[in-house]
């Protein structure tokens, strides 16, 4: 469930123990407001400190702002190591299927789906799934495509359930171990 709250502006938001409590049962809460400047997401970000440090905020509509909780920072580095793995295979998934796919020589099993400049691998017996940029730096890790693949791979099931807002959690664990290769979002 979302909680929406309306506000003439971020001056009238108050942090109060209902949205601690929404956020804390993992749900997202939507600030919308009659106004909303390009800085306000600073403001409300400074002015709730601690309590959102382990959310994400982010202007989701022109008057509105989101916060949704992700996984905490301590849990990301008492995971790290499981978590880099699943960057490093999931790295060298994409680019030996992307390879293989150029020289139309996929390994038995995987089916590929092209859509502009990715391709959706899929295994038919596994179901793993393998979302990649055809074109792109083997480096950079989309969160949400790196949240489908550890999801779909059995042996990185811990990583998998870490995550439960998929984009913003896996961003959350790429983002706090230095991995994304893009410019976080």
């Amino acid at each position: 469930m979302t909680l929406c709250l309306d506000h003439a502006s971020v001056d009238d938001v108050v942090w109060s123990d209902e949205l601690a409590a929404r956020l804390a049962a993992g749900e997202h809460v939507i600030l919308r407001f009659a106004r909303l400047g390009g800085a306000d997401r600073d403001l409300v970000v400074a002015r709730f400190g601690d309590a959102v440090r382990d959310c994400r905020v982010f202007r989701s509509g022109e008057h509105q702002l989101t916060i949704v909780p992700v996984v905490a920072t301590s849990r990301v580095h008492a995971h790290a190591g499981e978590i880099r793995a699943a960057i490093a295979d999931y790295r060298a998934t994409c680019a030996a299927l992307v390879e293989a796919h150029g020289r139309d020589a996929l390994p038995g099993g995987w089916q590929v789906y092209e859509h502009g400049e990715h391709a959706r691998f899929v295994h038919a017996e596994t179901h793993q799934v393998v979302e990649a940029v055809l074109d792109g730096d083997a480096a950079q890790v989309d969160p949400f495509f790196f949240a489908e693949f550890v999801r779909s791979t059995p042996h990185h099931a811990g990583v998998a359930g870490l995550i439960v807002h998929a984009f913003h959690d896996a961003a959350r664990m790429l983002d706090v171990l230095g991995e994304r290769g893009l410019e976080s979002a």
